[in-house]
């Protein structure tokens, strides 16, 4: 089996792709909610996939060559050089919303504010992360163990 298809290395890639995906989304539509509601989507489709894949199959050994490694450090440095590039100043997009017309449902991500809706999502996330482990020591869902 090569390595590009080992099945935990193609999750790695879709993995990858999805950040990719949603913080594009997220910087050309200056507006994170959209993309958060897709990072949660597809994370429980892919720990899903995870679940079944290492279930299934034998979780084969695989080493990666130096020039991998190599590709995989430039991509990584490329992806954050270029995404500091695209990022707007804090003033300037605050001026902007303030004349918009959908200032009030912005606000919540503004300065003040938005310290709540980080805590919200770290809140979120967390539950995820809990309710993966419960089920992976319980090893299935609960509904079938009462």
């Amino acid at each position: 089996m090569t390595l590009w298809m080992n099945p935990l290395i193609l999750l790695l890639l879709f993995c990858l792709f999805l950040f990719y995906i949603v913080s594009t989304m997220g910087l050309i539509l200056n507006f994170y909610f959209f993309s958060y509601v897709l990072f949660l989507l597809f994370m429980s489709g892919l720990i899903i996939m995870l679940m079944y894949v290492s279930s299934v199959l034998i979780n084969e050994k695989f080493y990666l060559n130096f020039n991998l490694k190599i590709l995989m450090m430039l991509f990584f440095m490329f992806f954050f050089i270029s995404g500091k590039v695209f990022l707007v100043s804090p003033k300037f997009y605050n001026y902007f919303l303030v004349l918009g017309e959908f200032y009030e449902v912005f606000k919540v991500f503004l300065f003040p504010s938005n310290i709540y809706f980080l805590f919200f999502v770290g809140y979120l996330f967390f539950c995820l992360v809990m309710i993966f482990e419960i089920l992976k020591k319980s090893k299935g869902p609960l509904r079938f163990k009462i």
